[in-house]
């Protein structure tokens, strides 16, 4: 592990076999450490010793305003911000570029930004466009991952419901959803679950195609299988799970919706059924839970359509009677909520679309050009030529065929750049190996996998 990992493996969690908690300062020549004030004050024993079972569960935007309480207002997940209060808790996560749920669930898997493990984005670029991926693309992360260096140890795995996991082994595995396939979400499931946990899953209703969908009832067969592999005789060491029903009520309602309210407040009911599960299971003393959002949420109120400027440049060539397909492109840009990604064949064709786009920046007032050497630095997808980002509010389609701006069907979105406080995801953890009380002003999303594998005593680093 580098210097500049480990150091900031120590500062999320003050973990009691590394030198404490710590905190990242940026300076002219590079990242130094510096203790934070919080730290120093903090009760300085962690709980037990190093943990046995390890739960790191992701929350479909959840943000520190989940756990943290404001002037007037109370928080929607009471019993996160209690567990909050008692172990460690971050203000404000860094989260990758894009903010968006399949790069982040990489990041969480894998402590590396997008360039490096590959999952770059929400759409799969297509000869025909960009669209959802199915499951014969398999979006997975690249290189180690908790899932892989804990197997290499001989510790058992579980996957569930896990984004970008599709491909990746795990002794007991639950597909991820897949806008694409729910029809076929019963032939799915018997095709990649796993035999371990199979049974349970039909018994707990899993086959319905609601639960091929970010929703309650799926949330509630994830943490039942949850909990019935803790309590088998085989039970994994590595848990890794996704809670999602939060994420389509802030798309119908609203970030500040009742609606949305009363997702967050479900989901703590079943962070609270799992913590149960977790700490009545045989390692439930040894065990460290981890909880930790994808990346923030704003209001949304427009969609831009970037790829009709590409049109209107001849630089694509629209479908006939499909808005959201070409029948060619010479350039095309791969949307992610918030933020977009230009690809292009040629060097020429770039430079043409970088002229036709900054038209169309220029004339909405909607987004701005993100340059290459910035999409670089933030760990953005090298293959693009260049970048777009919407201004918060608007979001980017895939469309080829319509009006450049319409007004948005969803009140919600994510995927901009991380330097927006309010792609800022959340950061919980509990539990064995876990010092007490610690509240950590502003960590990296990408520090989050490093530390849970020192946790256990592995490494993420690459051979």
């Amino acid at each position: 592990m580098t210097p500049w990992r480990g150091l900031a493996a120590a500062l999320v969690l003050a973990i009691a076999a590394l030198v404490g908690c710590v905190t990242m300062r940026m300076t002219p020549e590079g990242p130094v450490s510096v203790r934070s004030e919080q730290a120093q004050h903090a009760e300085p024993a962690a709980r037990g010793g190093p943990p046995q079972l390890v739960v790191l569960v992701s929350i479909a935007a959840l943000t520190p305003s989940a756990y943290l309480e404001g002037e007037g207002r109370r928080v929607p997940m009471p019993f996160l911000a209690k567990r909050a209060a008692e172990g460690v808790l971050a203000e404000r996560v860094e989260a990758v570029a894009p903010a968006a749920t399949l790069p982040a669930h990489a990041t969480l898997l894998t402590g590396r930004l997008p360039s490096h493990h590959g999952v770059t984005g929400e759409f799969v670029l297509r000869a025909d466009g960009a669209s959802d991926p199915t499951p014969s693309d398999a979006v997975a992360p690249h290189g180690a991952t908790l899932l892989s260096v804990a197997r290499s140890r001989g510790i058992p795995t579980a996957a569930l419901g896990w984004p970008a996991s599709f491909g990746l082994a795990a002794d007991f595995f639950f597909p991820e959803v897949f806008p694409t396939a729910v029809a076929g979400w019963p032939a799915l499931l018997d095709s990649s679950a796993t035999p371990a946990l199979l049974e349970n899953a039909r018994r707990l209703g899993a086959a319905s195609r609601v639960v091929a969908t970010p929703s309650a009832e799926r949330d509630t067969v994830l943490v039942g299988l949850a909990c019935a592999a803790l309590g088998s005789s085989a039970p994994p060491g590595v848990v890794v799970l996704h809670l999602s029903q939060t994420w389509p009520a802030l798309l119908e309602g609203g970030p500040s919706s009742t609606q949305a309210r009363d997702a967050f407040a479900s989901t703590d009911t079943e962070l609270r059924r799992l913590v149960g599960c977790v700490e009545s299971s045989a390692a439930g003393r040894a065990a460290a839970i981890f909880v930790v959002g994808d990346h923030g949420v704003v209001d949304v109120h427009s969609v831009l359509e970037p790829n009709v400027a590409l049109a209107e440049a001849g630089l694509l060539i629209p479908s006939p009677g499909v808005p959201s397909l070409a029948t060619r492109w010479s350039a095309f840009v791969r949307p992610s909520g918030g933020a977009g990604f230009v690809y292009a064949r040629k060097e020429e064709d770039a430079v043409l679309a970088r002229e036709a786009l900054q038209k169309a920046a220029a004339q909405t007032g909607a987004f701005r050009i993100v340059s290459a050497d910035e999409m670089l630095r933030s760990g953005a997808d090298p293959e693009a030529w260049f970048g777009l980002e919407a201004t918060l509010g608007y979001q980017f389609g895939a469309a080829v065929s319509v009006p450049i701006l319409e007004a948005a069907a969803q009140r919600a979105g994510a995927g901009y750049f991380p330097d927006h406080v309010e792609m800022a995801p959340g950061f919980v953890a509990f539990g064995a190996g876990i010092r007490s009380r610690v509240r950590i002003p502003r960590m990296r999303q990408i520090d989050i996998a490093p530390t849970v594998a020192a946790l256990l005593g592995l490494s993420l680093e690459d051979p």
